[in-house]
């Protein structure tokens, strides 16, 4: 017999999305996880779809793991029990999309997207855009993504390969007209270019000096980084409600009703079937990419 139970999770939570690969979402993701590492801050890490090779970004930065929350192997409730998961012990999640905000499958073009995501987990979206060789049209981009599709859920802007000129012209664009605030940047430098091939990034450990380009690119974040407003975005997440399923056997007495009619072996058997039960149900699905 199954059986639905559900649980409420509460934690801070962001969602770091782009207008399209190549925006540098890794890079914006990296350096944040490096600087909240930095400042003590508990971060769990997540990448949306079956990705493997930024994942392995995240945990070089971070030395813990990090999840994939992928809604076309694992299903809206799958990701939300995998997100509820690796979320235990930790103070903020910070979840890496994929490709552009809006790209997935289906009928919609939007199946298992960084916006299909955002909404199952009901997550703040930053939108992290790479402005190089713009100006006024960095706010019709930005403005553009936030009003579009129906869950209006971007909550701010980071600016990517920004010029210093027009940097502050471009925040002042944002807030004055979209209401959107740019929490952070980062400057056209080629000393932070992390080397791609047709799969993506090129992994973690064929780059020997990753941890210096991170540790630069946290350096530069952090002078224009308003971490209290992002950490305040964060907070605004709502309660997110996950459902489990268990399974009772037809005609078992709950162990309440044992009384002494039961020895205290069994209790002691039935209370470690319980942890592990309770510890696979906690455990991130895991894929084979073949």
């Amino acid at each position: 017999m199954k059986q639905i139970c559900s649980s409420e999770i509460r934690i801070p939570r962001i969602l770091i999305a782009a207008p399209g690969s190549g925006s540098g979402k890794t890079l914006l993701t990296c350096a944040l996880l490096r600087l909240l590492h930095r400042k003590g801050i508990r971060a769990a890490a997540y990448k949306c779809g079956p990705d493997f090779i930024d994942p392995m970004f995240h945990k070089k930065v971070l030395g813990t793991p990090s999840r994939n929350l992928d809604l076309y192997l694992a299903g809206e409730e799958g990701v939300r029990r995998s997100f509820a998961a690796g979320c235990e012990g930790a103070q903020i999640a910070v979840i890496e999309g994929v490709m552009g905000y809006f790209d997935g499958t289906g009928a919609s073009g939007m199946e298992g997207s960084s916006y299909h995501l955002a909404s199952v987990l009901q997550a703040p979206v930053l939108l992290a855009a790479d402005v190089r060789g713009m100006s006024r049209s960095a706010a019709a981009l930005i403005k553009g993504f936030a009003d579009y599709g129906e869950q209006k859920m971007i909550r701010g802007a980071f600016l990517n390969r920004v010029s210093p000129v027009v940097a502050d012209r471009i925040c002042g664009w944002l807030e004055s007209e979209a209401k959107i605030p740019v929490l952070g940047s980062l400057p056209a430098d080629e000393t932070l270019h992390i080397e791609s091939r047709h799969l993506g990034l090129v992994e973690p450990d064929e780059i020997p000096d990753l941890l210096q380009k991170i540790d630069h690119a946290a350096d530069l974040l952090e002078q224009t980084l308003n971490l209290e407003l992002l950490l305040e975005i964060a907070k605004g997440a709502p309660v997110l409600r996950v459902e489990k399923e268990s399974v009772k056997a037809p005609g078992t007495v709950p162990e309440s009703d044992w009384g002494d009619a039961v020895p205290e072996s069994a209790r002691k058997d039935s209370t470690a079937k319980s942890a592990r039960e309770d510890a696979a149900a906690k455990a991130s699905p895991v894929f084979l990419l073949l």
